[in-house]
């Protein structure tokens, strides 16, 4: 009886540890199986760093659709109303232009997209701390050019697009324009899920007010950890929050297109099939790595869409490319 009581027990006892067993690799794979792989990036040793005090509190950038390693950067809250373009290769400041009809009233995210045969640049006036402002301001200009060294000193807006969000005041950092769809995607950084917002992309001012309806909800941003306290001290619980956003169409037909949305931690990679809209996309994204620097609020892919641009606003900035994972497969 005795021997039997053993064997039952030591039945029960390796039950119990399979049990264990299958239980901490469902954990493991609802932490880590959710997610579809993570892109590590091996940061540069000697990034370029943008020094210049015109560029003291960077909150966008976008890849110039005509110069190669030109990038286009703008300014937060406090700041004046000017387009900076910077040198990639070496972050050196190139110019600033005042854009003439606009105010800053807190710009936080730039969008480069070429559109009717014209390079553009959507300003997103859209900062929003204390969810207290009526309308949203989105200043189209087309992308200045200039020769001999001489950039001008002023361009001009295009289009001027003020809108509300329709669930009422949000605060956005992340703004990108899909122009296959022809739509401004609008990202809120507060919320708990991040609301996915649309606009119709217009190239003329409109004489009424647009409405930004949300489609969707974020998920799969890995949150905070004890251990962010270390890098990041008492922001870290803001670690998760969407600070930029850009988006790239494919280069071959049958291609997703890609949407990158930068936190201050990480940089998550998001897709929808090409005959889609964007209402089921924003589910499990592919992590990627993201240099340690401290408020981490500007991205842009670059031309291929095989890298991404990535600096802060603290000066001395450092201006990194890494890769996007795009082009890994």
């Amino acid at each position: 009886m005795s021997r039997r009581i053993h064997c039952k027990h030591m039945k029960s006892r390796a039950f119990l540890v399979l049990n264990c067993i299958l239980i901490s690799t469902l954990l493991l794979w609802l932490l880590t199986g959710c997610q579809r792989d993570i892109v590590h990036t091996a940061a540069a040793v000697n990034p370029p760093l943008i020094s210049a005090s015109q560029l003291s509190e960077v909150s966008g950038i976008a890849e110039s659709g005509l110069h190669a390693q030109r990038l286009w950067a703008i300014n937060d809250s406090g700041n004046s109303n000017l387009l900076h373009a910077i040198d990639g290769g070496t972050g050196a400041l190139q110019a600033s232009i005042r854009v003439a009809g606009s105010s800053n009233i807190d710009w936080e995210d730039l969008a480069a997209f070429s559109l009717d045969n014209q390079h553009w640049l959507l300003i997103a006036d859209v900062g929003d701390n204390t969810a207290q402002r009526r309308y949203g301001h989105l200043y189209l200009v087309p992308e200045p050019d200039w020769h001999d060294n001489q950039p001008p000193a002023e361009t001009q807006i295009a289009a001027e697009l003020v809108f509300s969000y329709e669930d009422g005041a949000r605060d956005v950092e992340a703004v990108a324009v899909d122009t296959q769809r022809r739509e401004i995607i609008l990202i809120s950084k507060r919320d708990t899920p991040p609301g996915v917002y649309v606009l119709p992309l217009r190239l003329q001012t409109t004489s009424q007010p647009l409405l930004a309806r949300r489609i969707a909800d974020i998920s799969g941003l890995q949150p905070p950890r004890p251990s962010d306290r270390l890098r990041f001290g008492r922001y870290s619980p803001y670690v998760a929050q969407p600070t930029a956003l850009d988006i790239k169409l494919p280069t071959r037909a049958g291609q997703p297109v890609s949407a990158v949305l930068l936190t201050y931690k990480h940089a998550y990679l998001f897709q929808r099939p090409g005959d889609s809209d964007w209402r089921n996309a924003w589910q499990a994204p592919r992590v990627i790595e993201v240099p340690p620097m401290q408020q981490t609020e500007a991205l842009a892919f670059n031309r291929d869409g095989c890298s991404l641009w990535v600096t802060t606003e603290q000066l001395p900035a450092p201006l990194y490319q890494i890769e996007s994972g795009l082009c890994n497969d």
